[in-house]
């Protein structure tokens, strides 16, 4: 049992090394984008918030700011801000 405990214990280390690298990349690039962004629009840097509208990675914030349900873009990006 101790060793099912352990693999356990790593796998859950694993995932939390996976989404702890894939907020930090969110969070920078949601930065990046601030910075050359309008001074009365800027993206929160808020990932609670991101969480929410089910935005984890990079891409999926690209996807989301280029492809808006009402077909409007909200704004233009690409992966070299």
């Amino acid at each position: 049992m101790a060793i099912m405990d352990d693999l356990l214990d790593a796998r859950r280390e694993v995932v939390i090394r996976k989404y702890m690298n894939q907020a930090i990349e969110l969070l920078d690039y949601i930065k990046e984008i601030n910075k050359s962004a309008d001074k009365d629009f800027k993206l929160t840097e808020d990932l609670e918030h991101w969480y929410g509208l089910g935005i984890l990675t990079q891409d999926q914030l690209i996807d989301y700011l280029n492809d808006r349900k009402d077909g409007k873009r909200m704004w233009t990006t690409t992966n070299n801000v």
